[in-house]
């Protein structure tokens, strides 16, 4: 589970920044795969190719001990690092589930298998990153509101979104919307006319553990019950502004906002 172009014979000190530039630069992808052993929770083969997660995996070889004498261990993974010149090494990986303990990396070169012990930091870091993720994708009908047969443009408020992408690799989407004022603008040339007492249908991708609508007063909200995914708009005629947020759970949520005329 190494990225190193760096000899394995000490890790007395970690990497220079200019040298995991040019590991990073060299690697085209990690790819871990589930071995045949009892795992603490369900095990998912992924292929990552972030920048970010290559260095990390590398900074855990170079942060780690070497082992001597005969390893007895029990590896979950097998990690197989692919090079950009067609070359690619592989390593297993014991990593564990409790936190706040060190994991086993062992390289497999020449016949001869040699063990490092990372540190708990980098440890738990993997252990992270290994940690299932829910399998929904991110797609433009997560959150979607309709008068009719007709969506409501919804303006971006922000998100965060981890997942699985077609191609296999872990995306983590986060982010807010653009400022309040270009929002506002936005809102209130979208606002739809719609007559009063008018009823808006809400419907969500899977099943989210929670779904809020707010309407808008000044800078204060204040929620208003859904009833099996409709919302009557008010009677009283106005310019009305509403956030709506689904969350799936700890790693899936999004955040809209719209607006309507009520005439």
């Amino acid at each position: 589970m190494g990225l190193s172009l760096l000899p394995f014979t000490t890790h007395a000190s970690p990497a220079t920044p200019e040298q995991l530039q040019k590991i990073v630069e060299a690697t085209a992808s990690v790819q871990v795969s589930c071995l045949p052993v009892k795992h603490a929770s369900p095990c998912i083969s992924r292929t990552y190719t972030d920048g970010m997660i290559i260095e990390i995996f590398q900074q855990a070889i170079v942060r780690s001990t070497d082992l001597e004498g005969q390893l007895n261990y029990t590896a979950e993974y097998e990690i197989t690092v692919h090079k950009k010149d067609g070359s690619k090494e592989k390593y297993m990986l014991a990593l564990g589930n409790e936190k706040g303990t060190s994991a086993l990396i062992v390289s497999n070169k020449n016949g001869q298998s040699h063990g490092y012990e990372t540190t708990v930091e980098y440890a738990d870091i993997l252990r992270n990153f290994f940690a299932p993720k829910s399998e929904l994708t991110f797609t433009g009908d997560q959150l979607v509101v309709k008068h009719g047969s007709t969506p409501l443009e919804l303006q971006y408020e922000g998100s965060t979104w981890t997942g699985i992408e077609s191609d296999g690799n872990e995306v983590t989407l986060a982010g807010s919307g653009p400022d309040p004022q270009t929002v506002n603008a936005a809102m209130k040339k979208a606002a739809p006319k719609l007559p009063k007492s008018s009823v808006l249908s809400i419907t969500t991708a899977g099943k989210p553990t929670k779904v809020t609508l707010s309407l808008k007063k000044g800078r204060n909200y204040a929620e208003r019950k859904i009833t099996n995914g409709q919302y009557k708009l008010p009677a009283q005629p106005g310019y009305y502004i509403y956030n709506i947020s689904a969350q799936w759970d700890k790693d899936h949520s999004v955040n809209y906002e719209f607006s309507v005329y009520v005439k």
